[in-house]
């Protein structure tokens, strides 16, 4: 029996992101992107439309919410520039 691979991709635009690749492609072109930055838009894509508490922030950037430095996101996709 083969099992099923399921992939988690997001497509907006010329872009996907590979969940589990950890990849953002445009037009298929990885783009290059640190970690931190792919973590931030990986989670405002998987939260489009709600506002995101800095506690889930945190939780992302640091694993157990302990990290005092992060300012406010914004999940305004019309001011997003990925040019």
């Amino acid at each position: 029996m083969s099992e099923a691979v399921i992939r988690h991709l997001y497509q907006f635009g010329d872009f996907t992101i590979d969940r589990e690749q950890k990849v953002l492609l445009r037009n298929g072109t990885p783009q290059p992107l640190t970690p931190k930055a792919f973590d931030t838009l990986l989670m405002l894509v998987e939260h489009a439309g709600q506002i995101v508490e800095k506690e889930a922030q945190r939780r992302t950037f640091s694993g157990d919410g302990t990290s005092s430095r992060i300012g406010p996101i914004s999940n305004d996709s019309s001011k997003a520039d990925f040019c």
